[in-house]
């Protein structure tokens, strides 16, 4: 019997943030990973298992602790872990990749500010890059997430998957590209 049919599901750590709330928890994932949870189309909430809960405004403040928590898909802004391989199998197969490029942009959603690489194969270009992501969870890695109303708050990763559906705005950071101060 081929190996290659058997899906495996596994809990993860997660840290989702949302416009309120910030959701940290443990979420059941199969062989896709955290993208293929979210890019599920038969599912439109997260169950996050042994969730602590807390107001964006308040992000260090515990308001709360459940055994499971729901959270409706189409509200997470980006979608926080620690290992580059639980995000999903385009971290594997972009890795080996020899035109692999790594593009640093900026990005802002809502109240939060992102700085983070992310991986284009081939010819980059900001236009091409935005008509191919827009309405998806895009893989981000060697992320920062700052907030524009919390002084102090700030949660770095090593990959996250973020919402390109609720951007305000994105910039590459290339060094033709950087902010004058």
């Amino acid at each position: 019997m081929s190996m290659q049919g058997i899906t495996t599901n596994h809990l993860i750590h997660v840290d989702l943030l949302t416009k309120d709330y910030r959701v940290v928890g443990r979420v059941l994932v199969g062989n896709a990973g955290l993208s293929g949870l979210l890019g599920d189309p038969n599912k439109s909430f997260i169950e996050v298992r042994n969730a602590q809960l807390a107001y964006m405004n308040q992000p260090t403040r515990l308001v709360r602790r459940f055994n499971f928590v729901n959270v409706l898909k189409e509200q997470v802004i980006a979608a926080c872990n620690d290992k580059r391989e639980e995000i999903g199998p385009q971290a594997y197969a972009f890795r080996t990749t020899i035109n692999l490029n790594h593009i640093p942009v900026h990005i802002a959603i809502h109240h939060y500010e992102i700085t983070a690489t992310i991986e284009w194969v081939g010819r980059y270009s900001l236009s091409t890059f935005l008509a191919d992501s827009l309405g998806k969870y895009v893989p981000a890695y060697d992320v920062t997430i700052g907030s524009t109303i919390v002084a102090g708050f700030c949660i770095e990763t090593k990959a996250a998957l973020v919402n390109f559906g609720k951007i305000d705005l994105i910039a590459d950071t290339f060094e033709g590209n950087k902010a004058e101060a």
